[in-house]
């Protein structure tokens, strides 16, 4: 029995109308591919454990670290900015100079990491992160332009591509 008959019986009158809305269907995609990322992810961790010792998770959580702090700094959160103006233009130009933001903080991240990154290491005290920390402009790039494209696809209510 599909879930809206379901909801139907359960939910008399125009409450029922919120449910048959296009957002609550986006939600909805977006939920369910959240949950199936989830399941992949523990369906593969038996496998990963085996491949990988608590050593490299320890790296790995660092770095993950490392890149979420500076995944803040990406678009310098003009990205949120996008779904709200009105007209498609302004928007198209928040989405631009978020793009051009990220460029440039990718930029100013990269030298960071190329002059420093021996001082970095030696401050947190993880020598085996330095082959890694080449990674870290290329994450924040990429983190910032999903997070970018991820509100446009919010503006033009495409959710099924969010999901």
């Amino acid at each position: 029995m599909p879930i809206l008959s379901v909801l139907k019986t359960l939910i008399p009158g125009p409450a029922y109308q919120v449910f048959k809305g296009h957002f609550v269907r986006g939600v909805g995609f977006i939920a369910g591919g959240t949950a199936l990322g989830q399941a992949v992810v523990l369906i593969a961790s038996p496998v990963i454990t085996r491949l990988y010792c608590p050593e490299d998770f320890g790296i790995f959580s660092v770095y993950a670290s490392l890149l979420g702090l500076l995944t803040v700094f990406g678009s310098m959160r003009y990205a949120f900015a996008i779904p709200l103006p009105k007209d498609a233009d302004t928007a198209a130009n928040l989405l631009a100079l978020s793009l051009l933001v990220i460029f440039f903080v990718t930029f100013i991240i990269s030298l960071f990491i190329w002059k420093a990154g021996d001082h970095i290491v030696l401050l947190l005290k993880i020598p085996k992160l330095r082959p890694y920390l080449w990674l870290l402009p290329v994450g924040v790039f990429g983190a910032s332009t999903y997070s970018a494209f991820n509100f446009w696809a919010i503006r033009e209510n495409n959710y099924k591509k969010i999901g």
